[in-house]
Order: C-alpha cells, then structure tokens, then sequence
C-alpha cells in the first residue's frame, strides 16, 4: 500500500480484504479514491460493490428444501466476516421459514480453504451427525467436503445432496459436478472501475454501495431426497 501512494496511483481497487483491514487507516489519510469488492463494511466513506449474501443462504437452503431436505448442515467461512454472517443468517431464515431447525452443532466454521471441508466432514462424522444434504459457504469447502465423504464411501448425491458457491472452474470438473451459488465476479469489476473513474473525473456518486445478486448453477451434486 505504502508503495502505491508513493507512486500516486490514480485508484486502488481492494478485493476480498479483511473487515478489520489495517489498510483502510492508512488510505483515509490521503485522497486516493478506494473501492472494495466483494467485502460489507462498516466504514460508509467506502464505496464498495458487493454480493446480496443474504440472498445466497437463502437460495441455497430454497434449493435443498425443494428437494425434500430436512436434515441440512452448514459449513460457513470465517464468521468474523460480515459476509459470511449474511450468507448463514440467509440460510438460517429460508430454513426456520419452512420448519427445519439449524442446530449449532450442524455448523462447522471454516476458513474458505479445501481442508475446511475434510475437517467438517470428519467432524459431523465424529460427533455422529448424520444430514442428507450440507451447503459449504464456498467450492473448495464444497470440494473437499466431496473428498472425504467419499473416503468415509458416502455418495454424493445419492446419500448426501452438497452445494458449493462461487462456481470456480473446479466445481464443474469435480465428479460429479457440484451445484453452486454464482456470483457475477466481472460485473463487480467492471463497477468498481466505474466507481474508480466517477471518483477520477469528479463525478457525483449516487450510491456507496452496490448490490449485486447471485444466482443458482443445478449441477449434479444435489438430487431429491427421498424418505426409505
């Protein structure tokens, strides 16, 4: 960062920073124009153009509801990340509104990487929770979820539905395909650039905030559950 105020860079577009980023002190002391992507903050000065994560949880857990799903669990990123704490509350929400309870112990915290979701199946497996359908908070979770459930022989779909979310090139290639939450990445570029520029050339913001929506990919990692 020091090096870039340095150089008086026209903008800095942030992505994926922590909430309690250090960054955001150091760049309130000079008049560089800031945008974060893909990150709530409290900080209103901030323009940030972020994903309905509420909106999320509630299209994953729509979507295993639909299929017949009661026992469901959950593997979250860190939830001292806002956006993580939206996609749960989302998820929480659709399932309460439809009678499935979310018990804590069906919620494993992760940190979004691949061994999150080895370590939450051996968990849930450990503690002897047994679910037909797990929503992990990002693909490789989701991914990894798939490589030990496997090893424990337990099949996807067939005895376990799994969704991911972000819909990295991976999730498409894994067997079987992984049925995934969307987010549209390159819109959010493309308005933070736009905000970068309207900052630039003196333009009038109307909004610090945007919103963008996700969208569900059905792949075949999720199917109807039906009751023996």
């Amino acid at each position: 960062i020091d090096s870039l105020i340095r150089r008086n860079v026209d903008g800095i577009i942030f992505s994926r920073v922590s909430d309690e980023s250090r960054v955001f002190n150091i760049l309130e002391k000079t008049n560089i124009p800031v945008v974060v992507v893909d990150r709530f903050l409290e900080k209103e000065d901030i323009p940030s153009i972020v994903l309905n994560n509420y909106q999320a949880g509630i299209l994953a857990g729509s979507h295993l509801i639909s299929l017949n799903h009661k026992k469901i669990a959950c593997i979250t990123g860190p939830l001292n990340i806002a956006l993580c704490r939206e996609r749960l509350k989302g998820f929480k929400t659709i399932l309460s509104e439809n009678g499935i309870l979310l018990p804590s112990d069906f919620i494993y915290e992760g940190d979004f990487k691949f061994e999150s979701g080895i370590d939450a199946i051996k968990k849930f497996l450990n503690d002897g929770i047994t679910v037909t359908a797990i929503w992990a908070q990002n693909d490789m979770m989701a991914i990894g979820a798939l490589k030990e459930l496997n090893k424990n022989h337990i099949r996807v779909p067939e005895d376990i539905s799994l969704i991911g979310m972000d819909n990295i090139s991976s999730s498409e290639m894994v067997t079987p395909s992984l049925t995934t939450i969307t987010q549209p990445f390159q819109e959010m570029c493309q308005k933070a650039v736009q905000v970068i520029l309207s900052h630039i050339h003196k333009k009038e913001m109307t909004l610090n905030r945007i919103v963008l929506e996700p969208s569900l990919i059905v792949r075949e990692s999720t199917r109807l559950f039906k009751e023996s």
